[in-house]
């Protein structure tokens, strides 16, 4: 028995062992490598929107926030853990652009 493992690591060790046992090759051992495959790709898009629900969380509340330094600093996290060009990020840029101009124009007309 495994002990300490997630689900999937078990599923990982099972599926090692079963292919040790039947052969790489076997029905059972293909039909299962494509499952655990399947879940890998699972367990990483859940990893991913969990991060870029965070960024969006963070980035939102700086905008809300108004603090400019804020917004940037949160833009340019998301922007190297999700990727500048994501919608995100792009949209939070546009945003911060709108603030900042908006800030500006406030100092021009008090």
């Amino acid at each position: 028995m495994v002990t300490g493992l997630g689900g999937h690591e078990i599923f990982e060790a099972a599926l090692v062992q079963a292919s040790a046992e039947l052969g790489h090759h076997h029905p059972v051992v293909t039909s299962a490598r494509a499952d655990a495959l399947r879940l890998r790709k699972q367990l990483a898009v859940g990893k991913l929107k969990e991060r870029e629900a965070g960024h969006a969380f963070e980035m939102l509340t700086a905008i809300e926030s108004g603090d400019l330094q804020l917004l940037a600093g949160s833009i340019q996290a998301a922007a190297q853990a999700l990727g500048p060009a994501h919608p995100a990020v792009e949209t939070a840029r546009q945003e911060y652009i709108q603030q900042r101009r908006d800030f500006q124009g406030q100092e021009l007309h008090p």
